[in-house]
């Protein structure tokens, strides 16, 4: 997806750490880390390009390869909230 300019947006990829298949991202206003896509944040190349160049770890993805190289996967702690969440509605 583009910015209402057509400007391609990124998602930052923290390679500090990763879980066997799953790599780490920024959350939206640099605010953590997420390894769920869905609540990574999106940054303007300009944005990108100066995370980038304060930290050799941090590494700008365009937003159209990352999701077109996501495939969707369930964890098994969001898997454990959602059966208690089922049981408490029961």
């Amino acid at each position: 997806m583009k910015s209402k300019d057509s400007e391609e947006l990124y998602y930052i990829r923290c390679c500090i750490s990763h879980e066997e298949y799953c790599l780490l991202w920024w959350k939206p206003e640099s605010n953590g880390y997420t390894f769920d896509l869905d609540k990574a944040g999106l940054y303007t190349a300009e944005k990108a390009a100066e995370i980038q160049g304060n930290r050799d770890t941090d590494i700008p993805i365009a937003q159209s390869i990352a999701e077109a190289a996501s495939f969707r996967v369930v964890s098994y702690d969001s898997l454990q909230e959602a059966k208690s969440a089922l049981q408490e509605n029961v």
